[in-house]
């Protein structure tokens, strides 16, 4: 018959258990590794973010989603259309509301 008991003086932990002065020595380089982190990571108050995506959302309240698209998003979509550095254009109108997201170009 086969003993199933696992070996217990085999393994890492077995090993670092008997050899305490390497678990000292990954204990030393893991702490000197975070502290390294701890201070090269960047840390700002109000951090700057750069957003390409513009959402204009419009209540329109008892209107069916064919008004809104007519008198809300149509009207938007013409005034911004031919400005300079979107990329895309796209609308949704649903009952009540209506929304314009445009996406801009990387460059601006």
């Amino acid at each position: 018959m086969s003993d199933s008991r696992l070996d217990v003086n085999s393994g890492i932990i077995a090993w670092f258990a008997r050899n305490s002065v390497a678990a000292n020595l990954l204990m030393i380089g893991i702490i000197c590794c975070g502290l390294y982190g701890a201070y090269s990571v960047q840390k700002k108050v109000f951090p700057q973010f750069i957003f390409n995506i513009v959402t204009i959302q419009v209540q329109y309240n008892g209107a069916a989603p064919q008004e809104v698209e007519e008198g809300v998003i149509l009207k938007i979509e013409e005034a911004i259309k031919d400005l300079e550095g979107i990329k895309k254009l796209t609308s949704t109108a649903r009952e009540g509301m209506g929304t314009v997201r445009a996406e801009i170009e990387d460059e601006f």
